[in-house]
């Protein structure tokens, strides 16, 4: 059995929350910085989540966890052809919080 571990990275972002919110979910933002990743999903709890790359081949896929538009983001993180043995996929979590003039 695995021990369970946990990441956390606070990034400060001099942004909109819309903005921010903008380049977590949307392909056309994401395929900008994201080594021209394109995401794709509709963002209900439940629903899959998938990066694909220009000719259509899934890299990473998973499935929405919670959506609470501008607030929290969270899904599972499994990439394409990884066969690592693991008891549940990784887990995604972004919480933007207002500081100041950043997120």
């Amino acid at each position: 059995m695995m021990k369970k571990t946990t990441f956390v990275y606070p990034i400060y972002i001099a942004t909109t929350p819309e903005k921010l919110w903008e380049a977590l979910t949307s392909g056309e933002v994401t395929e900008k910085y994201h080594f021209g990743l394109q995401v794709k999903s509709d963002w209900q709890e439940g629903s899959a989540v998938k990066y694909l790359l220009d000719d259509g081949r899934i890299t990473d896929h998973g499935h929405v966890l919670k959506c609470e538009p501008l607030h929290l983001l969270s899904f599972t993180w499994i990439m394409a052809g990884d066969e690592t043995p693991r008891e549940q996929p990784t887990r995604v979590t972004f919480e933007l919080q207002k500081m100041d003039e950043r997120l």
